[in-house]
């Protein structure tokens, strides 16, 4: 299974963009008043030891338990020592020297490493043997244990060590057997005669041998009681039968101690059940929520919440790469717990040690405390201590915390067990470079006293051997021989079930990998000889290569090539791009962000080194690694293209026979045409050529991307022209971007988390000296936030003289949907002044997308909630501007104020109109440089424009939300103040179609009494615009017509196949469209007939080339403005057959005809296409300025003065940052591009393995 996982994260990409979280609060406790304590709760933290015992460890020479420490993202053989110092740690807590008393101790999930009924068996019994030790002194002391992720339903639950019993067993537990196991630890307090059943029942799966706990006499287990001072209330009285289970949610409880007035929720928000599984992800249930607001809410106690998942991201990025260790839609769940006077919530999951605050909607305050792993780097126990007083005649709050660090363990049990083996010990096995301490280097870390084996430092000892030696271990045991040449039956396996299994079945998948394996060994690696130079243990490798191993070469040249990437040097540093991740990460993971101390100050190295991946140059070093075609990754792709391949080694004639029919038959599925192939010499490329676009034929989820690929003569220039047309220079750039944005956002902090050495005071604004006063926090509204309008678009009504049309997004608790107008271009301050006119519209609850985890260019996507707001303005004068702003009126939360104006009704009327196309970025930055180019256009366009012109494809993948947000709001003020019409792209062709089958999404609240239309079907480009029914609008986007003064624009949809069909919907339209008018027409659309880039031949362009050009020149159609093909372009004028008409004078900017001028507007972002020329393609400008790309964005400008069009293409130069007419450049000197998609992988090797490490927890 994680084999399986492992092979499918290393396909995703791993990056994203910047974004902001948590609400901005003010606060001030005023600097003449002091706090005055009146008394103080001390409660300790601790969270995920992900306890392992022993009694689950194969002590001795196992190799094969060895190869698993290796491999494991978490400790498995310490971590039982590890556990019990904690806990001694925790009953002798001290600070300076002096005893601390603790109150409480929350235990915060993630409990045992996956669940395994010992593991938690031991603990359980550990931590009340602890909590019996310290009620000695403190007989009120209580322990509260919610579970984690990891701690239900988990079916990687195993034990190393064989025991007979075991076999066939489910280790994992249940939520029942979590309500016994945790008795007394805030889980009922169950009678002797109902344990004593639960552990007769479970004898089977229990190892009562060699315990880490003293049982009671006669028992199984320590007899502990919850303390008598508490009153619980459990959401769901516990009492079912050993044999039966609970529901998600079903274990939280809500204790209460009257006397020290205060209140502990403990809940369990862990998706997983039986039916999902292990899910990483957690939510506050609806049934949560009902049993909370039904519970009494003393007001005035000190309430503390206590769960596995984050309440609030601690770190920018969070919600965005790593989303499943926040709760869902955790700003709800914040604000839901704030509002409701729990201050304080203590989580775990990330195994970091941080702190972060955020204030409701209704300004209550709450703040996060995480704590790292006890058995993870500088493993820790967190002491907590709220100070309750007073700051004048105001209640006020103290919290401050320290760390209890993991210093020296003692490990002589593991050594004298055989569990750790000494040095001579393990120089006696068979393969003594497999074994776990010598391999992981971890021996420096513990020193002989005695007969005693010490662990120095526990902290720097889990560091290393779960990061440091992350990409080593990982190495080991995923690109070794065994792993290489089991490939095949792996990949056999994941088929199995599959659709591409039932086609398959019969074949023996896993020999043919073995036959593509060989083939690479034998024609790119013949001569391989691994490097003697490499750092680190490969004696598996260098003894495969030795015997001729099947997948020993493979695995020497891929292990080369990760150590190469991981060593790259950031900028003119010496620190290398995987040192800078861990420094990072590491930094987040004890509180001690390396970034935030830099901010503002000069220059260190570390700050140049990740500053300089937005440059770019460190992909452009892998290019050079990757694409080398004798020594990069290109060199072992290539040979399976370009030789032919024996794939009949090792298969009898019937499979010989199955293959060949395979074969044949998607042949003659494609084609149409019979051919026998023969296997012992498959022409791989050849066969690829003649199917590969026809395949639309067998399943219409074939991307265009794959059946639009054109063929050239030999595989190298396929490959070479495919990757040059689609992935460009802003992939070096933008992936650059996206990496220095997750290093960043886990190397800045400005909560101080706390340290080992004394207490950190924790407030609401980092700095303040008081954390809390009553009323005195509000939160500040923001985009940011879900409370002011976001994604602000304008579009014309069914009238443009007189009518206008308003989206825009909010949280959906800010229902309020409002307008408010006046005629002029007023100032913002004297448009509050004065009066207005005010207009309501239409709140809907909706469900759409957003990822979960984000790389750009890739992502996964997961259900939220949104607030989507319309209104529509009608009435309005011809001709006129108009202030305005939108947003909640009842709740003043407003959008700032812009303007709008109305079309004229006179036909002579002047305009002129700014023509844009293709930004289709994946990362902030594409959106900023757009936003440069239109702030610094003004002299193009002295009078302004009245509207923007988009071709489509302003989003690189429309259901992720993300990059609406980078178009939508990085761009804010110039989308609110024009008016947007909009052509679909193909990258918003993709419609929302709610959870799959219709099943409610985790993610989603769809009980009976939600007004979420979560079932809903729309297309995600068209519901960020108002396009009303005028506009033909339905899944697959809208088309649609308006006229403005003397000229008359039809917007197509191209990703509609009707518009190219001859008598389809969308077809009979246009046609009816341009007959009905005697205006100059103007079409706008996003896929052309003529273009000159990658998309010229693809088989939907080449229809729309033989379809609409006759219809256009027939309709005196002027101008067709269309996009696609990132690359600029100007035709000559054409006829209806593409004819160019000589008479025509070509370069002037009057459009004037006869025939039809078109023009591909290239792309206002940075992802540039090659400009390939075709003699079916008649164009007269564009090729002089590519070379062969375009280097800047470009964009058009169309105007009209009253009897003529004219048109002027540019290019907007960022050196001086100013618009030049495209046909007054020259031609470029730039060094052509030719880059590989394989490079944005590769470089997110070293962001995986770290992110790997993560999700594991």
């Amino acid at each position: 299974m994680k084999k399986r996982i492992f092979i499918v994260m290393i396909l995703i990409l791993l990056s994203s963009v910047l974004i902001s979280f948590s609400s901005v609060a003010s606060f001030s406790a005023g600097a003449e008043d002091e706090f005055e304590r009146e008394d103080l709760i001390m409660i300790g933290h601790l969270t995920d030891p992900h306890f392992y015992p022993l009694n689950y460890c194969d002590a001795g020479d196992s190799t094969s338990f060895n190869r698993e420490v290796i491999g494991a993202t978490k400790l498995l053989v310490e971590n039982q020592m590890m556990v019990e110092q904690t806990l001694e740690n925790i009953r002798n807590a001290s600070f300076q020297n002096q005893t601390i008393d603790l109150d409480y101790l929350v235990v915060s999930g993630d409990i045992t490493l996956d669940g395994e009924i010992q593991s938690h068996y031991e603990i359980s019994n550990m931590l009340r043997e602890l909590q019996n030790l310290i009620r000695v002194n403190n007989p009120d002391f209580q322990i509260f244990c919610t579970p984690g992720n990891h701690d239900l339903h988990n079916p990687d639950a195993v034990s190393h060590k064989f025991y007979e019993q075991l076999v066939g067993k489910n280790l994992s537990i249940n939520r029942m057997d979590f309500s016994y196991l945790y008795s007394g630890l805030g889980m009922p307090d169950y009678s002797t005669e109902q344990l004593d059943a639960y552990y007769e029942a479970n004898q089977d799966r229990i190892i009562f041998d060699k315990l880490s706990f003293t049982p009671a006499a006669g028992k199984y287990y320590v007899s502990s009681n919850n303390a008598s001072n508490l009153q619980f209330s459990y959401q769901r009285e516990l009492n079912k039968e050993i044999n039966e289970d609970y529901l998600p949610s079903e274990l939280s409880f809500y204790a209460v101690d009257n006397e020290k007035e205060i209140s502990f929720l403990c809940l369990d928000e862990e998706i997983s059940d039986e039916q999902r599984g292990h899910v990483a992800g957690g939510k506050i249930f609806d049934e949560s929520k009902n049993w909370i607001l039904s519970l009494p809410q003393n007001e005035d106690y000190l309430k503390i919440a206590v769960m596995h998942h984050n309440v609030l991201p601690h770190f920018s990025m969070q919600d965005s790469i790593l989303k499943d260790f926040t709760l869902y839609k955790w700003r709800e769940a914040a604000d839901f717990l704030a509002d409701l006077g729990f201050r304080y919530s203590f989580t775990g999951h990330m195994h970091a040690h941080d702190v972060i605050s955020h204030v409701s909607y209704e300004g209550n305050p709450i703040t996060d405390t995480q704590t790292g792993s006890s058995s993870g780097y500088e493993g820790a126990v967190r002491i907590a201590r709220i100070e309750r007083g007073n700051v004048g005649n105001k209640y006020a709050e103290n919290y401050s915390s320290f760390l209890i660090k993991m210093v020296e363990t003692d490990f002589t049990r593991l050594f004298e067990e055989s569990f750790l083996l000494t040095e001579d010990e393990a120089s006696n096995l068979d393969e003594p470079w497999s074994y776990y301490l010598d391999f992981n280097n971890l021996r420096q870390f513990i020193e002989k006293r005695g007969n005693e084996y010490i662990c120095l430092e526990s902290g720097d000892y889990a560091v290393h051997k779960l990061f440091y030696s992350i990409v080593d271990s990982l190495r080991f045991l995923y690109i070794n021989p065994d792993f290489i040449s089991g490939a095949g039956e792996m990949i056999a396996g994941l088929l199995e079930g599959s659709g591409a299994g039932t086609f398959l079945s019969g074949l023996p998948v896993s020999t043919l990998i073995d036959n593509i394996i060989r083939h690479i060994e034998v024609n790119a690696l013949s001569d391989y000889i691994f490097p003697d130079d490499l750092e680190g243990e490969f004696s598996d490798i260098e003894e495969g290569i030795a015997n001729s191993a099947l997948g020993a070469k493979l695995s020497g040249k891929a292990t080369e090539l990760i150590y190469k990437i991981i060593n790259l040097k950031l900028g003119n540093t010496e620190i290398s791009f995987f040192n800078a991740i861990m420094f990072a990460y590491t930094g987040h993971q004890i509180g001690n962000e390396p970034y935030s101390e830099y901010l503002g100050q000069p220059y260190s190295e570390y700050e140049k080194a990740i500053e300089s991946l937005k440059n770019g140059d460190l992909v452009r070093q892998l290019l050079d690694i990757l694409l080398d075609e004798n020594e990069g990754l290109l060199g072992l792709i290539m040979p399976i293209l370009s030789e032919p391949i024996d794939l009949s080694i090792g298969l009898n004639e019937s499979e010989k026979t199955g293959l060949e029919d395979l074969l044949s038959t998607i042949y003659l599925m494609t084609t149409s045409k019979r051919t026998e192939f023969d296997i012992a010499q498959f022409d791989l490329y050849g066969y690829l050529t003649a199917i590969v676009p026809k395949l639309g034929l067998l399943s219409e989820s074939i991307p265009e991307l794959i059946t639009n690929i054109q063929f050239e003569e030999n595989a190298y220039d396929t490959v070479n022209n495919l990757i040059g047309g689609y992935v460009t220079e802003s992939i070096f750039t933008g992936v650059g971007e996206i990496a220095y944005s997750i290093i960043l956002s886990f190397s800045s902090d400005d909560y101080p988390d706390g340290n080992f050495s004394d207490w950190t005071i924790h407030s609401i604004i980092p700095g303040e000296a008081i954390s809390f006063v009553s009323g005195e926090t509000e939160v500040i509204p923001s985009i940011e936030n879900g409370m002011l309008p976001s994604m602000l678009t304008v579009n014309y009504g069914d009238y443009p003289t007189s009518t206008k049309n308003f989206t825009w997004f909010t949280d959906r608790r800010i229902t309020g949907t409002n307008i408010q107008y006046v005629e002029g271009n007023i100032s913002p301050e004297e448009f509050n002044q004065i009066s207005r006119f005010e207009k309501n519209g239409q709140f809907q609850h909706f469900a759409s997308t957003s990822p979960s985890i984000d790389a750009g260019i890739f992502a996964t996507m997961m259900d939220i909630e949104v607030g989507r707001h319309t209104v529509s303005v009608a009435g309005l004068e011809p001709g006129k501007i108009y202030s305005y702003r939108v947003g909640d009126k009842n709740k003043n939360l407003w959008s700032p104020v812009y303007t709008f104006s109305t079309a004229p009704e006179e036909d002579n009327f002047k305009f002129d109109v700014l023509l844009i196309s293709d930004l289709q970025g994946y990362s902030q930055g594409t959106y900023s440089k757009a936003r440069s180019v239109v702030e610094n256009i003004d002299d193009i366009f002295p009078l302004g424009y009245p509207f923007v012109i988009n071709c489509g494809d302003s989003v690189d993948n429309s259901k992720n939300n993300k990059h609406w947000d980078y178009l939508l709001n990085n761009m804010g003020d110039f989308w609110a103040n024009t008016t947007s019409i909009y052509a679909l792209g193909n990258h918003e062709e993709h419609v929302y179609e709610g959870p799959v089958a219709k099943v409610p999404s985790d993610y989603l609240d769809v009980t009976p009494t939600s007004q979420l239309i979560w079932d809903t079907e729309y297309n995600y480009g068209a519901w960020h615009y108002n396009y009303g029914p005028t506009y033909n609008q339905n899944k697959l986007g809208m088309y649609y017509s308006f006229d403005y003064s003397g000229v008359h624009f039809t917007v197509l949809n191209t990703n509609d196949p009707s518009v190219a069909s001859l008598n389809g919907e969308q077809y009979n339209w246009m046609v009816q469209d341009l007959q009905s008018t005697e205006k100059k027409k103007v079409v706008i659309m996003h896929k052309g007939p003529y273009s000159a880039g990658s998309h010229g031949m693809d088989a939907d362009v080449v229809n729309i080339r033989n379809v609409l050009p006759s219809v256009f020149y027939e309709n005196n159609v002027s101008i067709v403005f269309q996009g696609h093909d990132h690359t600029y372009s100007e035709s000559y004028y054409l006829d209806g057959e593409g004819n160019i008409l000589d008479n025509v004078n070509q370069g002037k900017e009057l459009v004037d005809g006869p025939g039809v001028l078109y023009v591909t507007l290239g792309t206002l972002g940075d992802k540039f296409y090659n400009y390939i020329d075709n003699e079916e393609i008649p164009l007269e400008f564009g090729e002089k300025i590519h070379n062969p790309t375009l280097s800047n964005p470009t964009f058009g400008k169309l105007s009209f003065d009253g009897e003529n069009l004219y048109y002027k293409g540019y290019s907007f130069d960022f050196d001086s940052n100013k618009a030049i007419e495209s046909r007054k450049l020259g031609g470029l000197n730039l060094e052509s591009l030719i880059i590989s998609s394989a490079v944005s992988v590769a470089f997110s090797i070293g962001l995986l393995l770290v992110l790997l490490s993560i999700k594991k927890h």
